[in-house]
């Protein structure tokens, strides 16, 4: 397939991946310590993230269904719209730890009309479009598109905090409310069919849809296995990210560095999707992708726990953006596996039932994170959530063997 024609396919998708990692990018490697500059405890920052992915948890599978029902356009504008205002609040917000749990969650009830719902929308475009067997190469390119805005965002904000980190979180704002106008007025979803409000029947569509999904995910193979590894991946990850932003603070890195670290590895991870179906196939398929990656970051994440050398350490923080988006959820070959198994008319919900429980690990690992964090140390977290990931790892081996198409 050409690139013109693939661009009519879902070059919208590409630009909105990119304007999306642009904004999120900015403050990617700053939450921690943009809560911490407000002489915040681990302990409460872990209960602000907290309020965050409870929300997730809470509303991750309603929100799926409604997806499915209203649509994959409408739900993701409103995403983006909620967290831009969620976000812009939260700025305003000062130290009221009230108002910056209260806004926080909010935010996360923003971040379920989005996962699963986007997904959907995308992989439905390829499908309605007939170009199917150009999937995996399309998700690669979605997602390298995304890292294409993961090198300038993480780029801006290390230049950003120079003047505080509150002007990266207001920069992030104010994108995200422009990513939500952006959905709105360029998005298309013609061939989803729109239907009347009926309040009691969308309802009980929805408990349905939601009730199809749990079943679909318990008693599928596929489905079953890798929402446990999400589940650990999620806790192993968020452990991580949590605890490595004042870690590597600690141990001497200069606060930008964390962007460049960032917006470097978006660059190569630019490069490992836009190659992603060739990396997949010389590494045995996608099952053998997913075991070798996810090991590989499960050590490295690891080894940021023992080095102390600062110039090793800055390459080992690299190779962290690096590997992650090839060895969980955000994986082409870990999509791919998982959405020849779901069907199209309820894909959303049974993603974001996957999700559900990713946001579950969420909250146990924030709390993890701001308990043990003041009680120890960030980097016995680091650590901790290197080998949990390497246990999510080792799972990839458990997958069915019909999946190695």
């Amino acid at each position: 397939m050409k690139f013109k024609e693939e661009l009519s396919t879902v070059g919208f998708f590409y630009l909105a991946s990119a304007f999306f990692w642009i904004a999120m990018g900015i403050m990617a490697g700053y939450w921690v310590l943009y809560y911490a500059s407000l002489g915040l405890s681990f302990t409460i920052i872990g209960l602000i993230f907290i309020a965050n992915s409870s929300a997730m948890f809470i509303f991750e599978i309603p929100t799926g269904a409604i997806a499915d029902i209203f649509g994959r356009k409408v739900s993701v504008g409103i995403s983006y719209l909620t967290i831009g205002i969620a976000y812009l609040l939260v700025f305003f917000s000062g130290t009221n730890i009230f108002l910056l749990i209260l806004f926080n969650f909010i935010a996360g009830i923003g971040w379920t009309m989005e996962s699963g719902a986007f997904e959907a929308w995308f992989i439905d475009t390829v499908k309605h479009k007939k170009k199917s067997k150009h999937l995996h190469k399309m998700l690669g390119r979605w997602g390298s598109m995304g890292n294409v805005g993961f090198i300038v965002g993480p780029f801006l904000g290390a230049i950003l905090v120079g003047f505080g980190y509150d002007k990266a979180l207001l920069a992030t704002s104010i994108l995200m409310l422009f990513m939500g106008l952006f959905i709105f007025i360029f998005g298309t979803e013609s061939y989803f069919k729109k239907t009347k409000i009926h309040i009691s029947k969308d309802i009980k569509k929805t408990i349905k849809n939601t009730k199809f999904a749990l079943k679909f995910t318990k008693d599928h193979p596929t489905t079953y296995l890798l929402t446990i590894i999400v589940f650990l991946f999620t806790l192993g990850s968020t452990l991580v990210y949590d605890a490595y932003q004042p870690h590597v603070i600690a141990m001497g890195i200069p606060a930008p560095f964390i962007g460049y670290a960032l917006s470097i590895g978006g660059l190569l991870i630019v490069l490992q999707l836009n190659w992603s179906h060739k990396i997949t196939k010389f590494l045995g398929g996608n099952k053998k992708s997913l075991i070798i990656y996810a090991i590989a970051f499960s050590l490295v994440i690891t080894s940021i726990g023992f080095i102390k050398y600062l110039p090793l350490l800055f390459i080992t923080m690299i190779g962290y953006t690096t590997l992650y988006d090839m060895s969980g959820s955000m994986a082409p070959a870990f999509k791919e596996i998982s959405n020849k198994v779901i069907p199209s008319k309820v894909r959303a919900s049974v993603l974001s039932t996957i999700a559900w429980f990713g946001a579950l690990a969420m909250i146990i690992a924030n709390l993890i994170f701001g308990f043990l964090s003041d009680l120890t140390s960030p980097k016995i977290v680091v650590i901790l959530g290197g080998i949990t990931l390497l246990i999510s790892a080792l799972l990839y081996i458990k997958l069915p063997k019909e999946n190695k198409k």
